[in-house]
This record gives C-alpha cells, sequence and structure tokens, in this order.
C-alpha cells in the first residue's frame, strides 16, 4: 500500500500514521508502539476518524 501520508492523533496523545507504504503507531512519548507495512483496512480507519 503506497500513497498519501494520513495520520491521526488521540486525545490521549497516541497517534497512528501511515507513511511511504507502513504504519506507525506511537505513544504520547513518541515511542514507536507498532511498524508494519500497511494495510487498505488501516488507510480506510485512519481516513474515517478524519472525515
Amino acid at each position: 500500500m503506497r500513497g498519501p501520508s494520513v495520520g491521526v492523533v488521540h486525545s490521549n496523545g497516541l497517534s497512528e500514521r501511515i507513511d511511504g507504504g507502513h504504519y506507525e503507531m506511537r505513544d504520547a512519548m513518541g515511542r514507536t508502539i507498532i511498524r508494519r507495512q500497511a494495510t487498505n483496512s488501516d488507510r480506510a480507519r485512519l481516513l474515517a476518524m478524519i472525515e
């Protein structure tokens, strides 16, 4: 999955983003929790949060 970046920051400071075909989740302190190849489901979920 490639294409434009998309990301969200939750009220608790957790952030999720897709960039360069990778999904990344970080905690409120900026530490990486998850980094893996992004899926179509990841992109759809993030886009639904910002619409």
